[in-house]
């Protein structure tokens, strides 16, 4: 049946559709389902001229119609490659019994972005992930599905490898599902996750393990937001560790710093464990300076500027000291862009330890003691027994 029509198309003649029309009223399902793969076959050829196309348009969305699910999948399976398709045969197969559309959906070249988004407004969770899963999804759709799409969805194109999520929609989709523990994990996973986002998380995970604390009696309760106020500096001084560079550093910085979380312990904690950046960054954005004068400040371009700059910050006073012991070390170690030293947490600490010891000399003994004290409360744990071992001797001497 299709061969006759196909040969009138070789000779340059008018498509007849007469015959498919025939199959369709008269044919048994073998011949129905005959017609759906030649017929799909023939719309998927990129040979087949336009108009040939449109002409079996009609057919193809009655086959689309029909009652059998064999004829109905067939056509839908032929149709993946089709491209260009009319609307109303798109969005009948995309409406069709998930066994049917969800491929067609999945994977359908005809599907682009407005229709994308078409299928998705009307469309069950199953199919939402279908689209979600394409590896052309359009940027709308991802808009989309970063507003309204439910969980699953949202999990799909977070695993899609091939799409380009920007900022807005990744933060858009943790201000929805930060309480979604699959989603969290797919986000966090992301190298293009926004500082901040990771900042929020942090902050949010403390902040509910000090609100189950509160329910427990006032002593556990106590230990609980103790232990949940060092968990989320540790956390917050590992985020700033693995910023990119000096622009997301500041970023980060001033999110904190808008959120109320940039404290001296935080800034102390990452310092004293190599990061000088997050440092000389809290000076000048506390004091109203700019990333030039923190680049200043930690090339060690002049001593007065840095007390200038800490006093206006309003950082610990007692922590000048510590503060200058870190850049001094961070410069002597030599430095990333960012204002990592070269040098693991504990060599780092080490090395301010013994720059306090020489460089105060001068100081009573009870007050190098309080320096070491310092010290040992901020870096990691090998170095803090020894600050530790070293201010209680110093203690005793004085």
């Amino acid at each position: 049946m299709f061969k006759r029509s196909r040969k009138r198309l070789v000779t340059g003649a008018p498509l007849d559709i007469g015959v498919f029309e025939e199959v369709l009223k008269r044919g048994i399902h073998e011949e129905r389902l005959a017609l759906a793969r030649q017929l799909s076959a023939f719309a998927a050829d990129p040979a087949t001229p336009r108009g040939d196309r449109e002409a079996v348009e009609p057919v193809l969305l009655s086959l689309s119609r029909d009652a059998l699910p064999e004829v109905r999948a067939a056509l839908a399976e032929g149709l993946i490659e089709a491209r260009p398709l009319g609307a109303d045969l798109v969005l009948t197969i995309a409406a069709d019994e998930p066994a049917i559309a969800l491929p067609f959906i999945a994977g359908a070249r005809a599907i682009g972005g407005a229709r994308q988004l078409a299928i998705f407004k009307g469309a069950d969770t199953a199919r939402r992930v279908a689209l979600a899963g394409r590896p052309d999804a359009a940027p709308q759709l991802a808009a989309a599905i970063a507003g309204e799409g439910q969980r699953e969805v949202a999990a799909a194109l977070l695993r899609n490898a091939h799409v380009r999520l920007d900022e807005r929609l990744l933060k858009m989709m943790f201000a929805r599902f930060n309480k979604d523990p699959e989603v969290v994990k797919l986000l966090l996973a992301r190298d293009d996750l926004p500082v901040e986002v990771r900042l929020a998380h942090v902050r949010l995970a403390t902040h509910r393990l000090r609100v189950a604390g509160e329910k427990d009696n006032a002593l556990a309760a106590a230990q609980v937001a103790a232990a949940a106020q060092q968990a989320e500096e540790k956390a917050l001084v590992a985020v700033l560790n693995a910023t990119h560079g000096a622009g997301e550093l500041r970023r980060a910085l001033i999110f904190l710093a808008e959120k109320g979380a940039l404290t001296p312990a935080v800034v102390f904690h990452a310092a004293c464990r190599g990061h000088a950046g997050v440092l000389a960054h809290t000076l000048t954005l506390l004091a109203g300076f700019g990333r030039r004068r923190a680049d200043k400040v930690l090339r060690g371009r002049g001593l007065f500027g840095l007390k200038h700059l800490y006093a206006n910050s309003e950082l610990p006073e007692d922590l000048f000291p510590l503060a200058q012991a870190v850049l001094a070390t961070a410069r002597e170690l030599g430095m990333d862009a960012c204002g990592r030293a070269k040098a693991d947490a504990a060599a780092f600490g080490r090395k301010v330890l013994a720059h306090l010891m020489t460089a105060h000399a001068h100081l009573p003994m009870a007050e190098k003691a309080h320096l070491v004290r310092l010290l040992a409360r901020f870096t990691d744990s090998d170095v803090r027994k020894l600050a530790e071992k070293l201010s209680d001797e110093m203690s005793l001497a004085a």
